[in-house]
């Protein structure tokens, strides 16, 4: 009767496990990951670039926004609005302070001006669509 027991704890272990799993999967395959990182081969191998993955809906949108100087990073919240082809993003980075995202979204890049708060000055960033972040 123990044996039994265990087993069944261990398939709910492993059923509980692979349903978060797939609930993860979901949700990332609804993201839309915009990008223009780069892998420097030379040094240390490291990525350059900036990556935002984002949840869009009609009117609003959420997400992650990843400045790569090296290795991977785990992201800043990021949120606004979106429509008729514009984008306005912000957030609040521990390493940049105050970061801002605005300009023109399509299915397939993203042509915007960020503002982080510690930079002397603001950048043009050009972000492909891809199908996979980089970590």
């Amino acid at each position: 009767m123990l044996r039994f027991m265990g087993s069944l704890v261990a398939v709910a272990i492993v059923a509980a496990t692979a349903n978060a799993q797939s609930a993860s999967h979901h949700l990332h395959s609804k993201a839309r990951i915009y990008s223009n990182v780069q892998y420097i081969e030379e040094g240390a191998g490291d990525l350059v670039g900036t990556e935002l993955i984002l949840f869009v809906s009609p009117s609003r949108v959420y997400g992650l926004f990843k400045d790569y100087e090296g290795p991977c990073t785990h992201g800043e919240p990021v949120s606004g609005s979106v429509g008729k082809g514009t984008l306005h993003l912000s957030g609040t980075s521990t390493t940049y302070g105050k970061v801002e995202i605005e300009g023109s979204i399509t299915d397939k890049q993203i042509k915007a001006t960020l503002q982080l708060e510690k930079a002397s000055k603001p950048q043009a960033v050009v972000l492909k669509r891809i199908s996979k972040g980089h970590c």
